[in-house]
């Protein structure tokens, strides 16, 4: 085993190089997005945390920034119609299990970004939140719905990246079959996410403590 290892390990290295090389755009794409997403949401839990010396320029250079982020990623990669799959709708071109992984990484962080959007956009128009606990529930309830969405967005591309398993007609039945098996087990880890969304938002709408006002 030990032999094998050392004998595999040059090729192995090769692969990894040129799948770094193939792919070094991308994952410095990534890299860039995930250190301003880090950066931005930690600015934000900051000032949300902070009593005092609030300024409203702060929230706009937020807004701005998460703005930018979004906007750029998606005319970048407009040939590649990924903003498709962020609403559902369909997209008539081939799936490989990177694109898949890609299209899943980089929505999932488009949408962080999305979020720390509206809650800059939401402090800024009601000019922050009076009530403290009011303010930590409003953003409860929008975290936990994003996550959901989060958890559900991925479905589409895995369920399509299945069907599209060739192989004449046993290819085919394979496909429904890992497409099907994909969706019932997506199914039940949804169930503990969708009972939190459901509790948060019973909380809130019953507690009457959600509120942007």
């Amino acid at each position: 085993m030990v032999k094998w290892g050392e004998k595999s390990f040059p090729f192995l290295l090769l692969l990894l190089l040129l799948f770094l090389w193939t792919h070094i755009f991308g994952i410095l794409m990534f890299v860039w997005h995930s250190i301003v997403l880090l950066q931005v949401d930690q600015f934000l839990r900051t000032y949300i945390a902070e009593k005092q010396n609030r300024k409203s320029t702060h929230l706009l250079a937020v807004i701005i920034l998460s703005s930018v982020q979004v906007t750029w990623f998606y005319l970048n990669y407009a040939g590649e119609h990924i903003w498709n799959y962020l609403v559902f709708l369909p997209v008539h071109l081939p799936l490989e299990f990177w694109n898949c992984v890609w299209i899943i990484v980089t929505n999932d962080l488009m949408i962080r970004f999305i979020v720390i959007g509206v809650k800059g956009i939401v402090m800024l128009l009601s000019g922050g939140f009076s009530n403290q606990s009011r303010q930590k529930r409003f953003f409860t309830l929008l975290e936990s719905w994003s996550q959901l969405y989060r958890e559900v967005l991925p479905a589409s591309v895995w369920i399509r990246f299945y069907l599209a398993v060739q192989g004449g007609e046993s290819g085919t039945t394979m496909g429904y079959l890992l497409a099907m098996m994909y969706s019932i087990f997506k199914v039940k880890s949804l169930q503990s996410v969708l009972q939190y969304c459901h509790a948060v938002t019973i909380s809130a709408v019953w507690n009457d403590t959600v509120s942007i006002v």
